[in-house]
């Protein structure tokens, strides 16, 4: 349903064109019209009314029967499978608008009008009923020429539509009235019929459609031509579109939703149902089932029948339509199962069980292990055995595999009987309280009743079922001071204003009582108050101090924490482990346990290498190059070196350590380089030769020595400080060389 609001509230006052007269006539509508119209009705806004609720589910509210129809409130509702092991129930197929339109056993009658429809009969404004079964008269207007139906005219009245205008309609203006299109006459008296459409809707959609001038009705002019638009549907007309059924709406404009169906084929069969629904699946999906036959079916996709599967072997016996299959024959030869109480065996065509003879005491008795074994179990109590299980009568079960409970338990083991198979309201002849202590009865020799009742004031002692003359542990309060009962008999004076009840302070205000629950801390005897505190507990006294229970439940004196540490949580000075700090020039650190500032050391880390000094109260870190030169540091730096050390930069110059800084010692001499630790070193069995002079590196390889000439049978010699090498016949041959010339041999 559509309700069409104008923008020309105040074309009264504006030139009177053809479009904005077309305007003013279609804002009472409370149907939908079409875009094409908007340029005969100006300034239009279209609201949809939504139909609520079309083709929900709702669970249902007790038992139905599958195809079963009902009103519920406005709705028409049809009882349908809920294509599981759910059971049926209720879905809404159709919404009467109004209780009074939905008729039992599930029909909607036609709706005289539409929700807040509104029109003018003759100079009566009227509006459709709130249930939809007829129009509600208004205070008639001046003539129908004044009676509008247009909410934009009606809104600069300061009302809603329908009203009555205050002048009445222009000459030849164009208007809907419900189906009716209507054009006022030329003396403004009243509108002519121009057309009767099958619906309101269907005539907001044709005044677009009016064609020529509007001119002076009766004066001879032409009028226009005005035809009816032509229905998009017929009432009661339905379709399908894939699987969602739908039907023509009351506007007859279109096709509104009636149901989202489980298939297509499950749709097309709905459109035959009265009133229209889905066609309830015939089968949920992936559904089987076996016929009497045992021939297995499954559902077919579009759940409208079933397919068939395959003849189960066997028969229906042998056919499972919950999991979709044919099963085996039920046993195998010589196997054994329980029927009852009886021992079945297979019998010889396998298609079942029958009595073997043998029968066990109960069927609960017949232990059957699934594997073709059968056991008869021995009685666990005699058959209808009663028996007390503490205070709940209990009686051998019918399968005899164990006692049961009958009815509930007893108030008290000594209530429970045998002999009645019950429980005894009291013990017979005993003395006792009634539940709430304050009268004493003694119950009668069968158990069934107690006799008269004695009032106990004080109230009535439970171990022994006689009046008390007080309750042992309650006080009262005289002059201030407190009297506790201790016998059950007197109140006896305690001296005393206080007193601690379990964890209750007892007080006097005068000679009334006052009871102060202390809660979990309890109440301390020795103060006869409540407990601030108890055991070892602890309590921050600001940020750097503490308070320490006490013995008599109270907290003592504040104690600061120790510098640097804070107090959180209970009580309990903490800083945070391995943090360090300074205390001027000292080097503080929090202790691993993080209860304690202990003196720090300057080195730290995992290599011993981070170090850390104190400047003005400052931690100021560094990290060395190893624990050793962090060890030997004296300020805040790093050395580069440790004293005594020496090493080689990397252009081969001997370096010493002096005061932690690398300095340059000179270089090494001809023909030794730099190695390692900063020593001058010539290479092993190397020769030079300064002018004619041969030289070899000692054995220690700090410096040049003179070498013999040769070398086995190699003769080496210098000249001008060139070094030449000659192979002698044998080792006595360059013995006997003179002038760098072997000798003979």
């Amino acid at each position: 349903m559509f309700l069409i609001r104008s923008g020309g509230a105040g074309r009264r006052a504006s030139a009177r064109g053809g479009a904005a007269l077309l305007a003013a006539a279609l804002t009472w509508l409370t149907i939908a019209i079409l875009a094409s119209s908007a340029a005969c009705l100006g300034d239009v806004s279209i609201e949809r009314l939504e139909r609520r609720d079309a083709g929900r589910r709702v669970d249902s509210l007790g038992p139905c029967i599958p195809g079963e129809v009902q009103c519920n409130g406005t709705w028409v509702e049809r009882c349908v499978p809920s294509g599981s092991e759910d059971p049926p129930r209720w879905t809404k197929i159709e919404d009467c608008y109004s209780e009074a339109l939905c008729v039992e056993p599930g029909t909607c009658r036609p709706r005289t009008c539409q929700p807040r429809e509104v029109r003018c009969s003759g100079p009566t404004p009227q509006r459709c009923r709130g249930d939809l079964t007829g129009w509600e008269d208004l205070t008639p207007c001046q003539s129908a020429a004044h009676c509008s139906p247009e909410v934009a005219a009606c809104s600069a009245l300061g009302g809603d539509a329908p009203c009555c205008l205050e002048v009445p309609c222009e000459p030849g203006e164009l208007r809907c009235n419900s189906g009716d299109l209507q054009r006022c006459r030329s003396d403004q008296t009243d509108l002519d019929l121009v057309a009767s459409c099958e619906t309101a809707a269907l005539c907001a959609a044709s005044l677009g459609g009016c064609s020529g001038d509007v001119g002076d009705v009766g004066a001879g002019t032409d009028a226009g031509v005005c035809v009816c638009k032509a229905a998009a549907c017929q009432p009661g007309e339905t379709r399908c579109a894939g699987n969602i059924l739908e039907r023509c709406n009351q506007e007859q404009l279109g096709f509104e939703l009636v149901e989202a169906c489980a298939s297509a084929p499950l749709c097309e069969l709905g459109r035959a149902r009265s009133p229209i629904s889905c066609e309830p699946p015939a089968c949920a999906a992936g559904a089987f089932d076996c016929t009497a036959e045992g021939v297995l079916r499954s559902c077919k996709e579009d759940r409208s029948a079933f397919d068939v599967v395959r003849a189960c072997p066997g028969g229906a016996a042998f056919c499972n339509g919950g999991q979709g299959q044919c099963t085996a024959t039920p046993c195998e030869p010589g196997q054994r199962a329980c029927g009852g109480a009886n021992v079945l065996v297979c019998r010889a065509d396998q298609t079942g069980f029958e009595p073997s003879g043998e029968v066990c005491p109960t069927a609960d008795l017949c232990l059957d292990d699934g594997a073709g074994n059968v056991t008869c179990l021995p009685p666990a109590c005699p058959a209808g055995d009663v028996r007390c299980a503490g205070s709940q009568v209990q009686r051998c079960n019918a399968g005899r595999t164990d006692y049961v409970s009958i009815g509930s338990e007893c108030l008290r083991d000594d209530l429970c009987s045998v002999e009645r198979e019950s429980c005894d309201f009291c013990v017979p002849s005993r003395r006792e309280c009634t539940f709430d202590l304050r009268f004493s009865r003694t119950c009668a020799p069968d158990g069934d009743s107690f006799g008269p009742s004695t009032s106990c004031p004080l109230g009535c002692i439970a171990q022994t079922g006689a009046c008390q003359s007080c309750n042992v542990g309650s006080y009262v309060c005289q002059n201030g001071l407190l009297s506790r009962c201790d016998d059950g008999f007197s109140f006896a004076p305690l001296g005393r204003g206080a007193d601690c009840s379990g964890s209750t302070r007892v007080t006097c205000n005068g000679n009334s009582l006052q009871n102060t629950p202390c809660g979990f801390l309890g109440c301390n005897p020795s103060r006869n108050a409540c407990n601030e505190c108890v055991g070892q507990a602890r309590v921050c006294d600001g940020v750097d101090a503490f308070r320490s229970c006490q013995p008599n439940g109270t907290f003592g004196a504040s104690v600061d924490c120790q510098d640097g540490l804070l107090c959180t949580g209970q009580g309990q000075c903490v800083c945070t482990p391995n943090v360090p700090s300074c205390n001027d020039d000292q080097l503080l650190i929090c202790n691993f346990a993080g209860n304690a500032i202990v003196a720090g050391t300057r080195c730290s880390g995992a290599g011993g290498n981070v170090l850390r000094t104190c400047v003005d109260g400052d931690v100021i870190t560094n990290t060395c190059g190893s624990g050793s030169l962090c060890s030997a540091a004296t300020g805040t730096d790093c050395p580069a070196c440790l004293a005594g050390a020496s090493t080689c930069s990397q252009a081969g110059q001997p370096l010493d350590c002096q005061a932690g800084e690398l300095v340059a010692r000179g270089p090494c001499d001809p023909g030794l380089t730099c190695e390692g630790s900063g020593l001058c070193r010539c290479e092993a069995a190397s020769l030079r030769c300064e002018g004619d002079e041969l030289l070899g590196c000692n054995t220690g390889r700090t410096a040049f020595a003179p070498a013999p000439a040769c070398a086995g049978s190699v003769l080496r010699s210098c000249l001008a400080g060139v070094l030449s090498e000659t192979e002698c016949e044998d080792e006595a041959a360059c013995e006997a060389a003179v002038g760098g010339v072997c000798g003979a041999p």
